[in-house]
C-alpha cells in the first residue's frame, strides 16, 4: 500500500480523504509522446516541450478539461499549419503568455484589459497586435490568457517558453 494511501485513509492525517493528494509515487506524472503515441524519452518534459514549441511544433496538452493545440503564435509558419489543420483560416486564436510582460512584448493593452488578464477569472482578453513581423488574417487580434491557478502545467509552459 503506497504511503499516500494510508494518508488518504488515515481520519488524523491532515490529507485524511484529501482528494488532491498527488503521490510522487503513484500521483500524476507527466509524459510526452511522439505522433504515433510512442513515449519521448527526456529529462525534463517542460523543458522539451517548450523547446519543441520554439522549434515550430505544434503539441497537444492534454489538462484537466481535455486537450489544448500549442504552438508559438510567433512563428507564422506554425500558426499557418494550426489554422489549416483546424480549418479556422480566421479566426482569432487564444495566446497563452507567461504573463502581463510577455503581452506586452507584442500587444498594446489598456489598464483595464491588464486588470481583466490578471483577475482570478482570467479570461481571455482580445488585443491588437504592435508586432508588425506577425500577420493575422483576423485583423491584428488575438486573445490574449495568462494561465490561472487551476492550470499548473500551461503556466509552466508558457513560463518554460518565455
Amino acid at each position: 500500500m503506497p504511503r499516500c494511501e494510508k494518508e488518504y485513509n488515515n481520519p488524523l492525517n491532515r490529507r485524511f480523504h484529501a482528494q488532491p493528494n498527488a503521490c510522487p509515487e503513484c500521483g500524476p506524472q507527466l509524459i510526452l509522446v511522439d505522433p504515433e503515441g510512442n513515449q519521448v524519452k527526456c529529462d525534463d518534459v517542460i523543458r522539451k516541450s517548450a523547446d519543441l514549441l520554439k522549434d515550430g511544433a505544434i503539441l497537444g496538452i492534454r489538462g484537466l478539461g481535455g486537450f489544448q493545440l500549442a504552438c508559438d503564435a510567433t512563428n507564422q509558419t506554425s500558426v499557418n499549419l494550426l489554422r489549416e489543420r483546424k480549418h479556422r483560416p480566421a479566426k482569432p486564436f487564444a495566446v497563452m503568455a507567461a504573463g502581463v510582460e510577455a503581452i506586452k512584448k507584442h500587444c498594446t493593452a489598456s489598464v483595464a484589459e491588464i486588470k481583466l488578464l490578471s483577475s482570478p477569472q482570467a479570461p481571455i482578453v482580445l488585443l491588437r497586435w504592435y508586432n508588425k513581423n506577425i500577420r493575422h488574417r483576423d485583423g491584428g487580434c488575438a486573445g490574449f490568457k495568462i494561465p490561472g491557478h487551476d492550470a499548473a502545467l500551461h503556466s509552466l509552459t508558457s513560463s518554460s517558453f518565455a
